[in-house]
């Protein structure tokens, strides 16, 4: 903002900075705060908002009886203004001016002022300076144009934590306005003070500002559409139209003292999670199921966010592709299944036979002991071509049956092999574990996933997808992509379930003890996720379908736009799914320099590559484009070599 020469402004600041503020005004005798936009903020992107939520709240009450509701608001107050001009008017005689009957009008004037109530937030740094004012002897007003009732106004301070104030001058019970000049000149009679012995503080340039100078006060500017946030911008705050924003930009200033990771998990992780419980939430009130599974581990915080939004226990499943693999494939009876549950990439058959907990050195005597010759060496593909394979099939489910396997049990024990329908609740992708529980317990599940794509010639299943929903696997992977970095943030930090035990009659399952690096960094992350959800809980937002597109907004910034602080410091941590893995292992620039091999396996290996090229090229902006030029150009040279094999 540029003051015209001669503005009586004591500073411009920012709210983050109070501390300053008060340098600049501890000599006055009176300080005065203007209210909206600087003592208190409204959890809307824009005031008018209000009303729409007051109409979407009649609506929900009654069922129907009013459209355009804030049109004929914003009408009703601009004519009732025009009847008064350079008067203050009141909320009764603005709703005398609305276009609908008596009972409504009464019935949408309350409901207006119960929501200026519930979406009004205290603006916490400046409620910081207001009490440092009153603690250090200031006799500290609150001043301003307003047409809702004192009583109301004084709910919405006590709400906001704002009391031990002086006097409170609103142009609705005095009926001169700030805009007019009038009130300052009332102000300035009522406290017997002179002009030079005022600071108003306040966000609006005419009415705290200009008319405030007109009478030779001092002032502090406070800018009105401050971004607090992290990871989003004024346009995702101010003009996306969405509550969301404008609330995490408020609230997130109650933890302006918490660490970085902390407000990192409070603003990607956190609106990510209430997103798509809610979501999940609407979902299962459509598909009446008689049975509800969150499934391990992805699951893990979405059942606690469940739990806290909705108040009912639901089932956790303890499953995974290596728990339920030796069951499908047995059920499946053809070893060649395995590859249903694996991860696309080459295998040796040695591989495959660990993650079933055979010994390829034993499986190899057993295939010789028949005349047949195999090696553990050759790839999977080799191992399907086998002219011996039918023989080596049965070789190998025999073994399986051999091992004591409680899947089975597990399943009996949690309800999952039952009747009666049935829907599983994941983070989705491919739906390979509703396909293994489909075919082991011969029986259909409805999947709910945060995101739902199909490989090419895979089964139709009941699926449905939250954020994305594609049966083209081509058009998800811009999606996906950042499944692992999401991943990492949601597991507990222990290893996938690798099967069950029995102990005093019951199953339990077993899992891979693995340390992880990253386990405090980790926990603090979800931490300050799951206090988004605590507030969450608590607001007037809660239970409001969010968006898909605004839920992951903040977290898609931290995955593929990331600063360099934020991919230097989560590069680090590790996954464990099958084998434990680094986000990035990231050398210094001046190492690939020299060793230019080392930045290509190095980038191959990275399961975060946009944090692994951010970590070391800081100064690129857009990685992701880089990251996605590199896929292209790898998927040109991979057709290429398909085409030259043809």
């Amino acid at each position: 903002m540029t003051m015209r020469k001669g503005y009586p402004v004591t500073a411009i600041l920012n709210q983050s900075d109070p501390e300053h503020i008060w340098n600049k005004i501890k000599n006055y005798e009176v300080i005065s705060f203007d209210l909206f936009d600087t003592l208190i903020k409204r959890n809307a992107a824009h005031p008018g908002d209000i009303f729409d939520i007051v109409q979407e709240r009649f609506l929900k009450k009654y069922g129907g009886g009013i459209c355009a509701f804030r049109e004929k608001r914003v009408k009703a107050e601009r004519t009732a203004r025009e009847k008064k001009p350079g008067k203050e008017v009141s909320l009764r005689q603005i709703y005398d001016q609305l276009e609908t009957d008596d009972d409504k009008k009464q019935e949408l004037g309350m409901m207006e002022i119960h929501t200026e109530i519930d979406f009004c937030e205290p603006a916490y740094m400046l409620r910081e300076l207001f009490y440092k004012c009153i603690s250090s002897g200031k006799r500290t007003v609150i001043t301003s144009d307003m047409y809702l009732p004192q009583d109301v106004i004084e709910q919405m301070l006590e709400r906001c934590g704002y009391r031990g104030y002086y006097k409170l001058y609103l142009s609705s019970g005095i009926g001169f306005q700030k805009s007019t000049g009038r009130l300052y000149d009332y102000l300035l009679k009522d406290l017997g003070i002179g002009a030079k012995n005022l600071v108003h503080i306040g966000d609006a340039k005419k009415t705290d500002h200009f008319m405030a100078w007109q009478k030779g006060i001092r002032t502090v500017y406070v800018r009105r559409e401050l971004v607090n946030t992290i990871f989003l911008d004024r346009n995702d705050i101010f003009h996306t139209g969405h509550c969301l924003f404008p609330y995490i930009n408020n609230v997130c200033l109650r933890y302006i003292h918490e660490s970085q990771v902390f407000r990192w998990g409070y603003e990607t992780l956190g609106p990510l999670l209430a997103g798509f419980t809610i979501w999940v939430h609407e979902q299962l009130q459509r598909h009446t199921a008689d049975k509800v599974f969150f499934l391990a581990r992805d699951m893990y915080l979405f059942r606690q966010v469940y739990q806290t939004l909705y108040g009912s226990k639901v089932t956790y499943l303890e499953v995974s592709r290596r728990s339920l693999r030796e069951a499908y494939i047995l059920k499946k009876g053809d070893f060649s299944a395995v590859v249903d549950t694996l991860s696309r990439k080459t295998y040796s058959m040695d591989d495959i036979l660990k993650a079933v907990g055979l010994c390829g050195d034993s499986i190899e005597r057993l295939c010789r002991s028949e005349g047949i010759t195999f090696s553990k060496d050759d790839d999977f593909e080799t191992f399907c071509l086998h002219p011996g394979y039918r023989r080596i099939n049965e070789i190998l489910l025999a073994a399986l049956k051999e091992k004591e396997n409680n899947t089975i049990s597990y399943l009996n024990q949690m309800g999952v092999t039952g009747g009666g329908r049935k829907v599983i609740v994941d983070i989705g992708w491919h739906g390979t574990i509703q396909n293994m529980l489909e075919e082991i317990t011969a029986r259909p599940f409805t999947g709910l996933y945060f995101g739902d794509t199909r490989r090419s010639g895979a089964r139709k299943r009941s699926s449905y997808g939250y954020w994305f929903q594609e049966d083209n696997e081509q058009r998800a992977f811009r999606y996906i992509s950042m499944i692992t970095i999401l991943e990492v943030f949601l597991f507990p930090r222990k290893g996938t379930v690798t099967g069950y035990h029995k102990k005093d009659g019951r199953i339990f399952p077993c899992h891979d003890e693995v340390p992880l690096a990253g386990s405090r960094l980790v926990s603090e992350f979800q931490k300050g996720a799951l206090r988004f959800i605590d507030d969450y809980a608590q607001s007037p937002l809660a239970g409001k379908p969010v968006p898909a597109s605004a839920a992951v907004s903040a977290f898609m910034k931290l995955a593929f736009a990331p600063a360099y602080s934020q991919a230097k410091r989560l590069s680090g941590l590790e996954i464990e799914d099958g084998t434990t893995e680094y986000l990035a292992r990231v050398k210094h620039l001046g190492h690939y320099v020299l060793f230019p091999k080392e930045f290509i396996m190095d980038y191959r290996a990275s399961k975060w590559k946009v944090g692994f090229l951010k970590s070391v090229f800081p100064f690129v902006k857009d990685v992701y484009g880089i990251d996605q030029l590199i896929k292209k150009r790898r998927l040109l040279e991979d057709k290429l070599k398909n085409e030259q094999k043809k």
